[in-house]
């Protein structure tokens, strides 16, 4: 039912249209066949411990992100009654396509310095 509210208010332009939709499931995804556009977060109701996407610069990278606070880097994922992401802090890929986004509502917003290699290893990354 969810889907198809959201559906309907992108269609009517009451909000933007998702660019990244986050589901829950305590089983990690398959990695070969994880779809773009989608976050899966493993975990539960109560806790999360991983979330996997594929790079939204379409370069096809599998991006795993900590959820556990007794990580370092971890970041923390809410959900929006839609099933929209907000994803903190922003990700920055250490090599590859070095994308430097936010995920915020399911919105992907791209950061000026996105396609350039990050300052040094200690910043929050992938």
């Amino acid at each position: 039912m969810k889907k198809w509210i959201r559906h309907f208010l992108e269609k009517i332009r009451w909000i933007p249209r998702a660019d990244v939709i986050a589901n829950l499931s305590p089983e990690h995804p398959d990695q070969a066949s994880l779809p773009p556009g989608f976050l899966h977060v493993v975990g539960g109701k109560h806790y999360q411990k991983w979330a996997y996407l594929k790079c939204p610069c379409n370069c096809g990278a599998l991006i795993m992100l900590s959820l556990s606070a007794a990580r370092r880097p971890h970041w923390r994922v809410k959900f929006d009654w839609l099933d929209r992401p907000t994803v903190e802090p922003s990700i920055w890929q250490m090599e590859g396509c070095f994308s430097h986004f936010w995920i915020r509502k399911g919105r992907v917003d791209w950061v000026k310095d996105t396609g350039r290699r990050p300052p040094s290893s200690s910043h929050l990354g992938v």
